[in-house]
């Protein structure tokens, strides 16, 4: 595994086949090395994000141990716990384990992981008490993380009973409490699609360069928001298109380039369901055939590497707001496609929802607009 180190203090990497953590000298005065002892295995990889974590934090507070030994000792004990009384994050570990050969990469890095880091920083360990576990999670997290936690846990409760690694241990706490107090809402918020002006006014932006601190800057980006209009594609299929998916009269979404916390993830297959072809209009094609052709991907910046969301977020977050426009996430690129091809009427909400690899119920739900913005017919 190669982690993807975010911290300015310490770094995880992996040395013949162990897992080693160091200290930077920045931090500390010294540059500290040590081997955790661990082999590179999944649950071992989360159990080594726990150690930094717990180093973290002692660094934030000036109480760090430089032996190293507190921190090892404390993490390697929690997988040490018996079975009848095994808590959160030994039992996480555990699934994770088994999990990985059936999830892709990319939910291996974005649930297995996170969750692990997540659940190692709990006091409340004890499966035994749930509401102690939801309570600590409730003054950390947000409710939806919250809810998205409990899903998982109560998924890894009930895999440990099936297998007979744990016993009397019920996950008490139903999904309809956290969605009662989410209602559901968050998607229809979060859609907001730019109007034509707007979308004009961003694709012009990037074109020009009109607004970036150097030559190049933003219009490396301008074929690929372009695009992002044209299509209403997902993120990952943005980035993931490259020349030989690009035939006479269509082109074919069928991988998926991300970015996860342990580095970037391809996955030959899109969110729900393997591929998509998507025809090739003429406003599609003059801009397709004015990309300059690089070896692999459509989509690749002024020195010729794959474009990185992150990047394209900077230059992003910069053109609205020189554009005095408030501020939406480029995701709004595929709302705003959506949108306006159902305010054509010349695509019924299934021929949509067909092209941008999504439901009709989603289109129906989501995109036909409320009640005060629809015109009733006089009967």
């Amino acid at each position: 595994m190669v982690f993807q180190n975010i911290s300015t203090n310490t770094k995880l990497y992996v040395r013949k086949g162990n897992i080693n953590i160091e200290v930077k000298k920045k931090a500390t005065g010294d540059r500290i090395r040590r081997s955790l002892g661990l082999e590179d295995t999944l649950s071992n990889q989360a159990l080594a994000l726990s150690i930094q974590n717990l180093i973290e934090k002692d660094l934030s507070i000036n109480a760090f141990d430089a032996s190293l030994d507190k921190y090892i000792d404390k993490c390697i004990k929690v997988t040490e716990t018996p079975d009848d009384l095994i808590n959160l994050t030994s039992l996480w570990h555990k699934y994770i384990e088994f999990k990985r050969k059936y999830w892709s990469p990319t939910t291996y890095a974005n649930s297995g992981l996170v969750f692990a880091k997540r659940f190692s920083k709990l006091k409340n360990q004890d499966l035994r008490f749930p509401q102690k576990i939801q309570q600590e999670l409730f003054e950390n997290f947000s409710l939806d993380a919250v809810k998205r936690s409990c899903i998982q846990i109560k998924a890894a409760i009930n895999w440990g009973l099936q297998e007979r690694i744990i016993s009397n241990v019920k996950w008490t706490i139903p999904n309809k409490a956290f969605e009662q107090l989410l209602k559901r809402q968050k998607e229809e918020n979060d859609i907001n699609p730019f109007s034509n002006q707007e979308r004009d006014r961003i694709i012009e932006a990037f074109k020009t360069d009109c607004f970036a601190r150097e030559k190049g800057r933003h219009s490396q980006y301008y074929f690929a928001i372009h695009f992002w209009f044209l299509t209403g594609c997902r993120t990952g299929e943005l980035l993931g298109l490259q020349w030989q998916d690009i035939k006479a009269g269509y082109l074919t979404f069928c991988r998926v380039r991300s970015q996860t916390n342990v580095g970037e993830v391809t996955k030959n297959s899109l969110k729900q369901q393997h591929s998509r072809k998507f025809p090739i209009n003429q406003q599609l094609s003059n801009l397709l055939v004015s990309i300059p052709k690089s070896k692999d991907y459509v989509f690749v910046n002024k020195v010729g590497k794959p474009i990185s969301f992150s990047s394209l977020i900077t230059c992003w977050k910069r053109v609205l707001s020189c554009l005095q426009i408030e501020y939406k996430r480029p995701y709004q690129c595929r709302h705003t496609f959506i949108t306006d091809c159902l305010k054509t009427g010349k695509l019924s909400p299934s021929e949509v929802a067909k092209l941008v690899g999504t439901s009709p119920a989603m289109i129906y739900k989501h995109y036909l607009g409320a009640p005060e913005n629809i015109d009733v017919p006089e009967l």
